[in-house]
């Protein structure tokens, strides 16, 4: 299978983390990449190659979520 790196995307326009995923081809990968994004755009690449930067969506916050957020 092909590996693909996720770039997950800061405010400021730079990678904030990365993650290595394995994926038949390009559509699932694009596929898989917008379960990740999380309310944050990310960035999809193969190795050298640009595939796609899917803008972030804002999630549903659930009350754990909320819950998380108030002890932080």
């Amino acid at each position: 299978m092909p590996e693909y790196r996720i770039y997950t995307i800061g405010g400021d326009g730079s990678a904030w983390s990365a993650e290595d995923i394995e994926y038949r081809d390009d559509q699932e990968a694009i596929q898989k990449a917008r379960w990740i994004v999380h309310g944050r755009d990310v960035e999809l690449w193969k190795r050298g190659r640009f595939i796609a930067r899917l803008p972030g969506m804002p999630r549903a916050v659930s009350a754990s979520d909320h819950l998380l957020n108030v002890r932080d």
